[in-house]
């Protein structure tokens, strides 16, 4: 059995690099949205849905569906 700071250290650090990657994601659509004013909408909306999907995932996966405030701070 793994140490339990250990575990919540990994799952911390997880969740910033999972917040940096929908950053990231953002920020390689904003030259789409830029050439391309009117999918502006469209982009945003997939973009949402796609964070949101994969935060979802993350959370029911690493954390069971419990909310920490660790994870949510990370």
């Amino acid at each position: 059995m793994k140490n339990e700071v250990s575990v919540q250290l990994l799952t911390f650090i997880q969740s910033i690099v999972l917040g940096g990657g929908i950053a990231l994601l953002y920020d390689l659509l904003r030259p789409l949205r830029l050439r391309h004013p009117r999918l502006t909408g469209i982009l945003d909306g997939g973009y949402c849905l796609t964070a949101l999907l994969t935060v979802f995932v993350f959370l029911l996966r690493r954390v069971e569906g419990i909310p920490r405030l660790y994870v949510l701070l990370g």
